[in-house]
């Protein structure tokens, strides 16, 4: 398998783990183990990102290392770090809203700004992600 198909998987089996986990954190003997699931949910969601954004398994170049970088690299890098915070925190946007919704604690158009993040952080984490790649000289 290649870095880019890994990380696909590792990034769906982190949504699913995070959905699982946000059914279960609202019942009591479940909520520890739930809330453990949700951390390595968010973990795998930023490893899977991390595996997308390598080129091959035998790149001995990685990962990139900060020193004598231009100021473009850095940049890259800090746009790619940020990106991938946002994908990592959106396992825990989906769970919290699920907890929600499912305890009742939750009403009508409250929900709202939890689908709005839910949708927002990937987005902006894979667009971001995407901006940090260094530019294909063909």
């Amino acid at each position: 398998m290649s870095p880019r198909s890994t990380g696909i998987a590792v990034i769906t089996a982190s949504v699913v783990a995070g959905v699982g986990a946000g059914f279960l954190i609202s019942r009591p003997p479940w909520s520890i183990g739930a809330a453990l699931m949700l951390t390595a949910a968010s973990v795998g969601m930023a490893f899977g990102i991390l595996l997308l954004h390598r080129t091959s398994w035998a790149d001995k170049t990685w990962p990139p290392g900060p020193i004598g970088e231009p100021n473009v690299a850095r940049r890259r890098r800090f746009v790619l770090i940020v990106g991938i915070v946002a994908v990592a925190l959106t396992p825990v946007v989906i769970a919290l809203g699920i907890t929600l919704i499912a305890t009742g604690d939750v009403s009508g158009w409250a929900i709202l700004p939890y689908v709005f993040y839910a949708v927002i952080y990937p987005v902006l984490g894979t667009s971001l992600v995407r901006m940090s790649r260094k530019p294909r000289a063909d």
